[in-house]
């Protein structure tokens, strides 16, 4: 199924595997995690900050037909947060710089998601410098 792009609390924006029941899947999971009420026993999160790599690079790792393979494969979401800032400046008061906030169930999952992502950051930061 296609993946499926929602609009979070916080201002995030979280790309998923799509399916019939998803986005009610993760509008309660939001609710739940909101709440205080998930589980935290295996779940695992991370962030990376992207607003410093190139427009090319940041693009690459937020649009839902590159990032789709890492989430199904690895069982994650994917939320991206914050705004950007260019180069030189201070995010506005209360803001933080362009990031991605990486989660799922499984910490080991997780880290390797964020592996693939910064791999992404990386060849796309590369093709920009050739």
């Amino acid at each position: 199924a296609a993946p499926v792009a929602i609009q979070m609390a916080g201002g995030g924006q979280m790309v998923v595997p799509g399916g019939p029941n998803a986005m009610a899947m993760l509008k309660a999971q939001e609710a739940m995690r909101l709440a205080g009420l998930e589980s935290q026993d295996g779940h695992g999160q991370e962030e990376i900050e992207i607003n410093d790599y190139p427009q090319h690079a940041r693009w690459k790792v937020t649009h839902k037909d590159t990032v789709a393979p890492i989430l199904e494969f690895n069982d994650v979401c994917v939320t991206t947060k914050g705004v950007y800032v260019k180069p030189g400046l201070q995010p506005p008061a209360g803001e933080r710089k362009l990031y991605l906030l990486v989660e799922g169930e499984d910490k080991m999952k997780v880290k390797n998601a964020v592996h693939q992502f910064k791999k992404l950051l990386q060849e796309a930061t590369l093709e920009d410098d050739a």
